[in-house]
């Protein structure tokens, strides 16, 4: 295992043509997990390589972008390129629709933790987290709760999603919702 930058940067570039986006995200998760240092090493060739691989990233990728975003986010990288380049894939490509709710929820936190997204990015974060309000799990609210707060931004029927995911419902779906998990005593039951 590499356990610096350079090392990193030095299989990176050695192996760039036959390395896929499930490698790439290893070795990003892996600087992250072992809290390596950020060095001229990662911003002047790792970052570049990561960019490269985004620009190329569709739907086929969602686990490797979302590992990659979520591992950016929470090193707290500072490359106004990259976050214009997250965004874009997120609303602009409409990648968001194609990464599951959990790992978006842990998107929302990485890309709050680096101080980075659009008032455009969390407003569709917020239609994605209401729409799919009965899919929340407890980990996701508490995610995708910390990236809202953090930013400072969300609205009253969003924080009142993350106290209660059925706060709001029309009143049929609320009670056919709420009959679901009382009846089976699971709240896996919510879904389908």
């Amino acid at each position: 295992i590499s356990h610096t930058c350079r090392m990193h940067a030095e299989l990176l570039k050695e192996n760039i043509h036959q390395m896929t986006d499930k490698h790439l995200a290893f070795s990003i998760y892996t600087i992250y997990d072992n809290s390596i240092e950020l060095d001229d090493h990662f911003y002047n060739t790792i970052l570049p390589i990561v960019k490269e691989f985004l620009k190329n990233m569709n739907r086929e990728h969602n686990t490797a972008f979302a590992q990659i975003v979520q591992y950016m986010g929470w090193m707290e990288v500072q490359d106004e390129g990259l976050w214009r380049l997250v965004e874009q894939k997120l609303v602009g490509e409409k990648l968001y629709r194609y990464i599951p709710l959990r790992e978006l929820c842990k998107i929302i936190d990485a890309v709050a933790t680096a101080q980075q997204g659009s008032e455009e990015l969390f407003n569709t974060f917020e239609r994605v987290l209401i729409k799919q309000r009965l899919n929340l799990e407890p980990n996701d609210i508490i995610f995708a709760r910390d990236g809202f707060e953090a930013r400072k931004v969300g609205s009253q029927l969003l924080f009142g999603v993350f106290e209660d995911p059925l706060k709001g419902l029309p009143e049929g779906q609320a009670s056919v919702e709420q009959l679901r998990i009382n009846s089976s005593g699971n709240p896996e039951a919510r879904k389908f």
